[in-house]
């Protein structure tokens, strides 16, 4: 008896949490939907807030702990389908400076090139700058000049 109360206030509470849903639209084309629990990334009101999407509402939403009125949004950030992006903007520069570390350290211990041998430090370099050069194209903005960002009733 205690446990099916519990599952019915439970789940009446869950349902009625999400009742809307949010679309990012340029005229009648749709492009994202964001649900309840969504990872999202805004600028609002000249600060860039990134988290989880807690509630949704009619005029407004829940983005961890701050709500963020949907008129008031200057752009939405998109992560989707740049994972490889993401990890080598990150990966690529500690590869880069993990392999000049260790090349450096072999040479000193041989004893037989050079310290700073050529072959051994232009590949760290390429590694460094390809991930420097990965970082902007992590994401893609929507500005909400041309982009409109609404809520749906799910």
């Amino acid at each position: 008896m205690r446990y099916t109360l519990f599952f019915i206030l439970f789940f009446s509470i869950s349902a009625s949490a999400q009742d809307f849903g949010m679309v990012l639209r340029k005229g009648r084309t749709k492009h994202i939907n964001y649900l309840q629990f969504d990872p999202m990334m805004i600028k609002y009101h000249d600060s860039i807030y990134r988290g989880r999407i807690f509630r949704i509402e009619a005029d407004r939403f829940l983005l961890d702990t701050n709500w963020h009125k949907i008129e008031e949004i200057q752009a939405v950030y998109d992560f989707a389908g740049r994972s490889f992006v993401q990890k080598g903007a990150v990966a690529f520069p500690k590869a880069g400076l993990f392999f000049f570390v260790i090349t450096t350290i072999n040479q000193g211990l041989a004893k037989t090139r050079p310290l700073l041998y050529r072959g051994h430090y232009m590949p760290s370099i390429g590694l460094i700058a390809a991930g420097i050069l990965m970082y902007p194209f992590q994401y893609k903005r929507y500005g909400m000049k041309s982009w409109r960002l609404i809520t749906i009733p799910i």
